[in-house]
């Protein structure tokens, strides 16, 4: 019965995270998307010390190596909600968006005194705009529409040891594996006011495909009564992901992503390829 219920809960928020598009966000026009940084609220307003957190009750997703000083039997489940304001300004007008999405699931289980394991999702990129420009052309009216969506997911498996673990110190170290995935896509259509069987449309997809590895340490001290020491630290490395890309261009009728029905291909191009993330190195401390 849970293996069932842990099962369908997986698939649930899985499809819930890939399915989400948070349309208000210009700067994911670039590339594939915006770059969600793995932090939440609280770490965020830390900034960099964020690695060095350990916290019996905190399940810190930055630094994995932390797992098995979380308290014994009490696993922790967290759910991450965000959400954003944003405001447009241009010589046209203004405006402003309201968005809020489940950004992340996280499961930490401490077990055997001195390890610990945790998995979950969280999103790497996100994908989300749409803005029209009407341009005025003798006898029509011409609407140009830029819009993109989807993201890149990341799941993710990570386990510690630490081989001293006491009431006044913690040694650990862990590590992580995760998978990427995703299909951000973005259109350029062109949709005529009077005209609308002569619409087109450039549809660009990435479909992405990569794994990426990390490994971190955390040391925490008591060294007296009212002064503990913490420290911590986190490396991932630098990985290869691929891509396969769609370029269609498309003849249709009607209003892009509403009712439009499409009358013709004009071209298909498929591709592959691939592109390297970066390693990245973050070091925090806390008395």
């Amino acid at each position: 019965m849970f293996k069932n219920f842990f099962l369908a809960f997986v698939l649930f928020t899985t499809s819930t995270l890939i399915a989400q598009t948070n349309v208000n966000n210009i700067y994911s026009y670039h590339h594939i998307g915006f770059f969600e940084q793995n932090e939440n609220a609280f770490q965020m307003a830390l900034g960099g010390v964020r690695y060095g957190i350990i916290d019996s009750a905190y399940a810190n997703g930055s630094n994995v190596a932390v797992l098995p000083y979380h308290s014994k039997g009490q696993p922790i489940f967290s759910l991450d909600v965000t959400g954003r304001v944003s405001f447009f300004e241009s010589a046209d007008g203004s405006a402003n968006t309201r968005v809020a999405y489940l950004r992340g699931i996280n499961f930490s289980i401490p077990f055997a005194n001195n390890f610990g394991l945790g998995f979950g999702f969280r999103p790497v990129f996100s994908k989300g705009y749409r803005f029209n420009e009407l341009q005025a052309i003798p006898g029509d009216s011409l609407n140009r529409i830029y819009m993109g969506k989807g993201n890149v997911q990341q799941t993710y498996l990570s386990f510690a040891v630490a081989p001293i673990n006491n009431r006044k110190t913690l040694l650990s170290f862990g590590a992580e594996a995760n998978f990427n995935f995703g299909q951000p896509t973005d259109v350029r259509a062109a949709e005529f006011v009077n005209f609308s069987f002569s619409n087109a449309a450039n549809i660009m997809s990435d479909t992405i495909r990569g794994f990426g590895y990390k490994a971190s340490f955390a040391f925490k001290s008591e060294i007296s009564e009212f002064f503990t020491f913490s420290l911590g630290g986190s490396y991932s490395l630098s990985t290869s992901w691929n891509t396969r890309t769609t370029d269609r261009l498309l003849g249709y009728a009607g209003n892009y992503g509403v009712n439009h029905q499409v009358t013709q291909i004009l071209n298909d191009f498929q591709g592959s390829g691939s592109f390297t993330t970066p390693s990245v190195l973050g070091i925090g401390f806390g008395m």
